[in-house]
C-alpha cells in the first residue's frame, strides 16, 4: 500500500514539474514576444516619422502644419500625418517605410521578415501592404499608430517569422530548460519503474511464500507421516507395507531435494557462477530414461512417441536432462485426462533441436509472454489455491536459464486448449 502510495505522489510530482517547467518556459516566451512587439512599436513609430519627415520635403517653403507636440518635443504622429496629407494630398509611400523599418530592425539584431499594413480603422480592413505575403501562425503584431486624427486610418507591423530571433534569444535558455527537464523525467520515470519493481517483488515474494510452503508441506507432512508410522512398531511385521513407505518417502525426498537444487542454480546462473561440463550426450537413452520414470509415476494415463533425426547434443548431461524433465513434467501436470507427449530432435549446421510436443492444456498468448519468468507461477497463485497443479514457478525459468548458460535459447509454441511444444536451441560444439 506504501508503495503504491510512493508510486502516485512520484507521478503526480512529475507532472507537477513538467507543468511547472512549461509555464516557466511559456512566460519567458511571452517576455520574449513582448519585449519584441515593444522593439517593433518602436520602429513601425520611427519609420513613420522619418518617411513623413522626408515626404515633408515636398511642401512649399515656409507652409504652417500647426502640429502640437508631445511633452518630449516630439510631434504627434496622427496630427503630423493628417496635416501632411491635408497639404499634399499624398499619403505615406509604404515601400519607403519599409526600407526604413528594414534597416532600422537590422540594427537592432532583428533579422525576421515583416510586413507594414495600412489599415481602415472604422472597417477594421486592411487597405494597403508593403509586400504580398501572409502572416505566419506565430507572427508578432505592433500596436496600430494612427495616421488620421479622427483615427480612420492607421498603420501596423508584423513580424512574419519571428521564430530565429525568438531561438536566438531563449536558444540557450530553452536547451538548457528542456535537457534539465528530460533530466528530471529520465530521473524520475527510473524512479517510478523502481517502485513499480519493488511493489511487484513484494507480491512475487508474498505469493511465491504461500506457493512455495504449499508446494513443500505436501512432501513434508508424507515424510513425517512415513517416520511416524514407521517409529510406532506396527510395520514391523510388515515388509511390503514398510518398503512402500520407504520409497514414498525416498521419492518426496528426492522431490525437495530436486526443487533445492534448482534454486540453486539459477542463483548460481544469475551471478555467473555456474561450471558446465559440456559432452556429446547421447539423446535417445536420455529421454527414454526420463520417460519411463515420468510414466511409471504419473497418475494418469502417459504415452511417448519419438522422432529422434538428431543423434547427440553438445551439453552438459546432468542440467540437459533436468531441463527436459522439467518440460515432460509439465506436459503431464498441464494436461487432460490422458496425455501424448512426442519428443523430436533435428540439427543443422549451428545448433541442434530437441523438442517436447504434448496435447495438454495449452498456453494462452498473453502467458507466453511471462511463463519463463522467475517466480511466474506464484504469481497465478489463485490457481495452486484452487486445486490447480501445484509449484512456484521455477521450472520453466530453471529451463530458460540452463539454455543460455550453454548460449542457447527455448522456444514455445502453444494453442490454447491444444498443444503446447517447447524446443531447446543448443549450440553445437565449436
Amino acid at each position: 500500500m506504501k508503495i503504491n502510495k510512493y508510486k502516485y505522489i512520484t507521478i503526480l510530482g512529475l507532472l507537477a514539474v513538467l507543468v511547472l517547467q512549461t509555464l516557466w518556459i511559456r512566460n519567458s516566451y511571452n517576455l520574449t514576444a513582448g519585449d519584441l512587439k515593444k522593439k517593433c512599436d518602436e520602429t513601425l513609430k520611427s519609420a513613420m516619422f522619418l518617411e513623413t519627415y522626408q515626404r515633408s520635403d515636398l511642401l512649399p517653403p515656409n507652409t504652417p502644419l500647426e502640429i502640437p507636440f508631445n511633452s518630449n518635443a516630439t510631434p504627434k504622429l496622427d496630427y503630423f500625418e493628417d496635416k501632411l496629407y491635408e497639404k499634399l494630398k499624398i499619403d505615406a509611400s509604404l515601400p519607403k517605410m519599409d526600407s526604413i523599418a528594414k534597416k532600422l530592425l537590422n540594427e537592432i539584431n532583428i533579422h525576421s521578415d515583416f510586413i507594414i499594413y495600412k489599415i481602415d480603422c472604422k472597417r477594421k480592413k486592411i487597405i494597403g501592404t508593403s509586400k504580398k505575403e501572409e502572416p505566419g501562425i506565430l507572427s508578432i503584431k505592433s500596436n496600430v499608430f494612427y495616421t488620421r486624427i479622427n483615427k480612420s486610418q492607421g498603420m501596423q507591423l508584423v513580424l512574419n517569422n519571428p521564430y530565429g530571433t525568438l531561438f536566438e534569444r531563449l536558444g540557450f535558455m530553452m536547451l538548457a530548460s528542456l535537457i534539465i527537464m528530460i533530466f528530471i523525467i529520465v530521473c524520475i520515470v527510473m524512479q517510478i519503474r523502481i517502485i513499480i519493481r519493488q511493489d511487484n517483488i513484494a507480491k512475487i515474494r508474498k505469493d511465491f511464500s504461500y506457493a512455495m510452503i504449499h508446494d513443500m508441506k505436501s512432501p513434508l507432512s508424507s515424510i513425517m507421516m512415513g517416520i511416524s508410522n514407521l517409529q510406532s512398531g506396527k510395520l514391523d511385521d510388515k515388509p511390503d507395507i514398510k518398503n512402500k513407505y520407504l520409497s514414498i518417502m525416498d521419492d518426496e525426498s528426492r522431490h525437495l531435494f530436486a526443487l533445492i537444487n534448482k534454486v540453486l542454480t539459477i542463483s548460481k546462473i544469475e551471478e555467473n557462477k555456474l561450471t558446465l561440463t559440456k559432452t556429446a550426450v547421447e539423446l535417445s537413452p536420455m529421454i527414454h530414461d526420463i520417460a519411463e520414470k515420468y510414466a511409471a509415476k504419473a497418475n494418469k494415463p502417459v504415452s511417448f512417441s519419438y522422432d529422434l533425426k538428431a543423434e547427440t547434443a553438445f551439453a552438459d548431461a546432468e542440467y540437459l536432462k533436468e531441463a527436459v524433465s522439467n518440460l515432460v513434467d509439465n506436459a503431464i501436470k498441464y494436461s487432460k485426462d490422458s496425455v501424448a507427449i512426442t519428443v523430436s530432435s533435428r540439427d543443422n549446421d549451428r545448433e541442434t533441436m530437441l523438442a517436447i510436443r504434448d496435447n495438454g492444456l495449452g498456453i494462452s498468448e498473453k502467458d507466453q509472454q511471462t511463463i519463463f519468468e522467475k517466480f511466474e507461477r506464484a504469481s497465478a497463485v489463485n490457481r495452486t489455491m484452487n486445486g490447480g497443479a501445484s509449484g512456484f514457478g521455477l521450472g520453466l525459468n530453471y529451463v530458460m536459464q540452463v539454455m543460455e548458460a550453454h548460449g542457447g535459447r527455448v522456444h514455445v509454441d502453444s494453442v490454447k486448449g491444444e498443444y503446447s511444444e517447447f524446443t531447446l536451441y543448443i549450440p553445437k560444439e565449436i
